[in-house]
Formats: structure tokens, sequence, C-alpha cells
């Protein structure tokens, strides 16, 4: 597909909304102006209480073959690393399984690390006693940054409680097709292309499969 649509001069593009989140916008933009000082460690977290969650259940997504929470959550903050840092190498994983062999994953846990040599961890768990909380934290020498629940940010410099970071109201879905418009009509725009995908892909192949490493 990426290489037929490069072949075609097609538009085309990859569902990553998260980067057209108000709250990320507002990361990415605060990261860039220095707000955490040097990067020291980006956290992805995803805790679930149960997957599938309760308005999710289907013929594939609790399945081991094609469903779960890796596949489903993770790749989206694979490609907003991958945007802001570089490219993911060193990817090392655990991944817990149930005893049904028809089941997704119940645990990850997993180590990365992007240009520069900034680590990454990725701590994921279902089929436990929590509310569901789904983060992406950035800890700096400066200041700590975290996308919540993908539509929240909050911040804090040395000594501080993390606060509530106040956003503009723009809906991420809008700027998304926006963007397919105006490249549509040859205009410029950003677009995450099946180029991204297939990157985004490659990492999370190494998450699924750490024993072909």
């Amino acid at each position: 597909m990426r290489d037929g649509a490069k072949k075609a001069g097609v538009v085309h593009a990859m569902n990553f909304p998260t980067y057209y989140r108000s709250a990320f916008k507002q990361l990415e933009r605060l990261v860039f102006e220095g707000y955490t000082g040097k990067i020291r460690r980006v956290e992805v977290q995803a805790h679930f209480h149960r997957w599938p969650r309760d308005w999710q259940h289907n013929a594939w997504i609790s399945s081991r073959e094609q469903g779960g929470f890796v596949r489903e959550v993770i790749p989206h903050f694979i490609q907003l690393i991958e945007y802001l840092f570089g490219t993911i190498t060193n990817v090392r994983s655990q991944i817990e399984y149930p005893s049904d062999v028809e089941l997704c994953e119940i645990g990850l846990l997993a180590t990365m690390e992007v240009q520069g040599g900034i680590p990454i961890l990725v701590n994921g768990l279902s089929q436990i006693a929590k509310h569901e909380e789904v983060s992406f934290t950035v800890y700096g020498t400066e200041g700590t940054l975290s996308l919540i629940d993908w539509n929240r940010l909050k911040g804090g410099r040395a000594g501080e409680y993390m606060e509530e970071i106040p956003l503009p109201g723009k809906d991420h879905l809008e700027d998304l097709i926006t963007n397919l418009i105006k490249a549509v009509n040859g205009k410029e725009a950003r677009l995450f292309d099946f180029g991204v995908g297939y990157d985004v892909q490659r990492v999370l192949e190494a998450l699924l499969h750490p024993e072909k490493r």
C-alpha cells in the first residue's frame, strides 16, 4: 500500500488523530520551547480495568491474532514518539498472555530508545482493579508534561505539583479533515501517510514478537 500509493501519486493518510488534539499540540509546543529542559525519559502508560472495554466487544478486538490493547492503543503513541523524537530502536518487550490461547495479551512491559539515547518505557496492563488511564509523559530536567486520557495536559516544573494546562477548544477531527481537504486540493497539509504507518508497524511487530529479535 505504501509503495502503491506513492507510485500512483494519490493523497492518502493513516488515522493517527492524536497529533491533531489540542492537548498534544500544546505539549509539542512546550517541549520545543524548552519547558522540559533536557529530556530524561518518555513513558507510555495504558491501564485498563477490562479489555475489551464494555463498549468495544466484537469478533476480533479480544483475539490474540488480531486484537489487544497493544495493537489498538500503543501505535498512536509510537507515532507521536517518532514524530517528536525520531526513529525508535532497541525495542525490548515482555508480553503477558492469559491461559486461554484465543485471547489477547493482558500485560506489556517494554523499553525502547530514540535518537540521542532517550529511553522510552511502555507500561500496559488490562484485567486489573483500576479505572482506565492512558497517558504519555515527557520527563525533563526542568519540567514534566503529561498527556492524559488523550485530551488533557498536565505540567509541572521542578518541585511543583502537576497542574492542568489550559487548552484551546478546536476539535481534532475537524483539524484532521481540514488537512485532508487541503491535500486533496493540492495545498500544503500535515498528514501521516502509509510510510509513517509502516514505520509504526515495524515497532509494533517488535513489541508483539520479542522472540523474533
